[in-house]
């Protein structure tokens, strides 16, 4: 046996991000420590009508149209819709200029996490869709209070 505790963090990083915030949201369990988030899309409804024409039709191919043609798949794929007041801990990082994906989508993951009573830390810093060489070890600082 390889004596692996149970206990364990979910992270991902853009369309990871939204998986592992779409796992601990909607199938999070007493084992998850908390999950990390970086540049993600949790409400895929918003995040397509502000996504660039490329980024609408990988949309459309995973879920099956647009919002209106598919609205219960991309309801079930949202995270945001299935934040509750028992939501593991989150740390969230996004680019304020970030062209794939809107700071907002971050933005409000968090209050709509503070709304339901979840402890939540974000960090925006600037720069685009990733996190830029200068902020690399800021980022690794807020990982490892977060970890620890």
């Amino acid at each position: 046996d390889y004596q692996i505790g149970k206990k364990h963090y979910l992270a991902g990083f853009s369309a990871g991000a939204h998986l592992a915030a779409l796992q601990a949201l909607k199938h999070g369990d007493g084992d998850l420590l908390g999950c990390i988030a970086v540049a993600g899309a949790y409400d895929l409804s918003g995040a397509y009508d502000l996504a660039p024409e490329e980024t609408q039709g990988y949309l459309r191919a995973f879920l099956g149209g647009t919002p209106e043609e598919a609205e219960e798949n991309y309801y079930q794929a949202s995270p945001m819709n299935f934040i509750s007041p028992n939501a593991t801990k989150f740390l969230i990082f996004h680019g304020e200029e970030d062209e794939l994906i809107s700071v907002n989508e971050s933005i409000k993951l968090k209050d709509k996490l503070l709304e339901q009573g979840a402890d939540v830390t974000i960090f925006t810093y600037p720069g685009g869709h990733g996190v830029p060489p200068e902020h690399l070890e800021e980022v690794m600082d807020y990982i490892t209070d977060f970890i620890n």
